[in-house]
């Protein structure tokens, strides 16, 4: 008889965390499970750490690739060897909670389900600048109640500024990853979001639980931190990118070219703001680009494009550079010409303000966007920066001095 789930573990030098996570899974309350553990020539003790596991629980199955292969194609080599009704897809280095697979797994059962989210937290693991691990609590913020269309719940996380990429947070049926041939692309970083946008596509029965249920780890030395990490992940989601482009010249349903589209006004908005303030990435994209398409699309992305504000005086600059905290008031055209000024000068911002929500924006350019009466705590120590039309300057100046707010000024935009 066939296990209830498969969850497949892709393990690559990870010798200090593997017991933990294999402990996490052999102490499920749900017991009918396969674990596939498949070590991708690991350098470490990790293949020998497996071994004695397997020995002790015949649940876990043991594979080994002769050469490393990257996490994409080594989590393809497991679901052609998963035996499960549903996939769960884990990494070696983080921990799931003890009723984890047995919530996901009643979830998907009793409602037919062909893909599952829930929630989880981040652990950022200590390293020199700070003693002890961060936990937060990122991922998917909001609960999502009820049954959808695969691209109805990809449309919502979208509007609702979530990070819904990782595959650790999702259960899928194996019947559905099969009929769809739905697998992990070769990147070495960013993979898992691409696999979650086709699944999202295709998924006709889609759900979501409102648990915590996995703890993520970023380790002080993985893949997903330092530059470099940075640089391989700004060309995951470049890639990620130009391949959604090609799923959405081949899709003819109506509603998934819309979802489809509104992904890629969100991604392109991300990517063309990294690259225009941070040369090594789009050098680093331009050097590992390996295909004519990808180099048209890596090229539109780069087109220079008007200016609506020129940078900052030297008296403004100077308070700035003296401000504690940093506002940028509007979310129109110009305000990614400030933010760049400001990223010029190494100042970070609290995030993007506007006068009312009305268009329930979450994000912008990577940085959240509030109503200004939401900031009220920062009207002592945070300098303001209107990025407006002139014509809203009276306005605004009457609302930042009834909210109580100290330190602002207004700039010159180019209309």
């Amino acid at each position: 008889m066939n296990p209830k789930v498969s969850v497949i573990v892709p393990v690559y030098n990870t010798q200090d965390y593997l017991a933990g996570c294999l402990e996490s899974l052999l102490n499920q309350s749900l017991s009918d499970i396969e674990i596939i553990c498949i070590d991708d020539a690991s350098t470490d003790q990790s293949y020998d750490i497996l071994y004695k596991y397997a020995k002790l629980d015949r649940r876990i199955r043991l594979y080994r690739n002769t050469e490393n292969i990257g996490v994409g194609e080594t989590r393809n080599k497991g679901i052609e060897y998963a035996q499960g009704e549903y996939l769960y897809f884990m990494d070696s280095d983080d921990i799931l909670s003890e009723h984890a697979l047995r919530i996901i797994y009643k979830k998907m059962a009793s409602e037919q389900l062909d893909i599952c989210f829930f929630k989880l937290s981040i652990i950022y693991e200590a390293n020199k600048s700070m003693e002890n691990d961060i936990i937060k609590k990122e991922g998917i913020r909001n609960s999502y109640d009820g049954i959808y269309t695969g691209y109805e719940l990809f449309s919502s996380f979208i509007d609702n500024g979530e990070f819904f990429y990782y595959p650790c947070t999702a259960m899928h049926k194996k019947a559905f990853i099969d009929r769809h041939n739905l697998r992990f692309s070769k990147l070495k970083v960013g993979e898992g979001g691409l696999f979650i946008v086709n699944a999202l596509i295709r998924a006709n029965r889609a759900a979501f639980v409102d648990k915590r249920l996995f703890n993520y780890r970023i380790r002080s030395s993985s893949a997903t931190t330092s530059l470099g990490a940075e640089l391989h992940s700004t060309y995951g989601n470049f890639i990620q990118y130009a391949e959604v482009i090609k799923l959405l010249a081949n899709e003819s349903c109506p509603q998934i070219t819309q979802v489809l589209k509104k992904y890629l006004d969100l991604q392109a908005r991300k990517i063309k703001n990294l690259l225009r303030n941070r040369a090594e990435f789009a050098r680093h994209i331009e050097e590992n680009i390996d295909s004519d398409y990808y180099s048209h699309i890596f090229s539109e992305l780069c087109l220079p494009r008007r200016r609506y504000f020129n940078g900052f005086d030297d008296t403004q600059k100077e308070r700035i550079l003296n401000a504690t905290k940093v506002i940028i008031y509007g979310a129109g055209v110009a305000s990614l010409d400030v933010l760049s000024s400001l990223n010029e000068l190494g100042k970070q911002i609290v995030g993007f303000a506007v006068t009312k929500n009305t268009q329930s924006l979450v994000s912008l350019y990577g940085h959240h966007v509030y109503a200004i009466d939401r900031l009220i705590d920062y009207t002592k120590d945070a300098l303001v920066i209107v990025a407006a039309n002139s014509y809203y300057h009276k306005e605004i100046e009457n609302n930042l001095k009834n909210l109580g707010f100290k330190h602002y000024f207004f700039l010159d935009i180019i209309v």
